[in-house]
């Protein structure tokens, strides 16, 4: 049932990140212990609780909606089970030590509104499969060790507001999908391999005073704020 294919993925996380060397494991593993009642597992009734909400909603009282691992001294990679927490909204793992590639069964988590896993050593791609995520609204991958291309499929995140890739071995051009992010006030690209032009959407939005890129540093192209300087074609407006 949902109940017990989430504890699965939840031991399947222990397992794989070294969980017995968690900074914060309260309850883990107790079998007579609800999982909600985990450490950094926050479930529907303690969500609403928090988002001044009156009951679960669509969700189940068990469901889990949110893991924060942050800064939690996980060690080894993440396990391709946390695809079967199919309603969960907010997911950090940032801050630790992670490595490893970014599963695709991820892109089963339909509902996810956040995914954050800054500042650990993650390697391979970001997979294309994420781009099925429409609900996501921030995707933080900076300071890690990711390597090919920024997905073209992104351009299919349409709620997605805060992109940060920032910090990787990504190379090729930034694609031009991106453009249709309308939602898109937030992109860090800088100290990364990427070539060729930053989009033209991209650059007449970070012009408009409703955008503020904070930083967009593409071989030689740098935004900050309604900022411009375009070193490689000698213009600079400032603002």
């Amino acid at each position: 049932d949902d109940d017990e294919r989430q504890r699965s993925a939840l031991k399947a996380l222990f397992k794989s990140a070294g969980g017995s060397q968690w900074r914060e494991d309260k309850n883990w593993l107790v079998e007579d212990q609800s999982y909600c009642n985990w450490e950094r597992v926050e479930c529907c009734e303690e969500w609403a609780y928090f988002h001044w909400e009156t009951d679960c909603n669509f969700f189940q009282k068990n469901d889990i909606l949110r893991l924060d691992f942050s800064l939690n001294k996980l060690n080894g990679f993440i396990p391709s089970e946390l695809g079967d927490i199919t309603q969960i909204i907010n997911l950090s793992l940032s801050g630790n030590e992670l490595t490893g590639k970014i599963p695709t069964e991820l892109a089963r988590l339909d509902q996810l509104a956040k995914i954050i896993f800054t500042n650990n050593m993650l390697t391979g791609i970001i997979p294309n499969q994420i781009g099925s995520l429409t609900k996501l609204e921030a995707l933080l991958l900076e300071d890690n060790l990711l390597t090919g291309t920024v997905p073209t499929e992104m351009g299919l995140m349409t709620g997605l507001e805060t992109l940060r890739v920032n910090g990787n071995n990504l190379r090729g051009s930034i694609p031009i999908e991106l453009d249709l992010l309308s939602g898109l006030f937030e992109l860090e690209l800088f100290n990364n391999d990427f070539t060729g032009a930053v989009p033209p959407g991209i650059l007449a939005s970070a012009k408009e005073d409703d955008y503020d890129y904070n930083s967009v540093d593409v071989n030689g192209t740098i935004l900050e704020g309604n900022s411009m300087q375009v070193h490689d074609s000698y213009t600079e407006r400032s603002a």
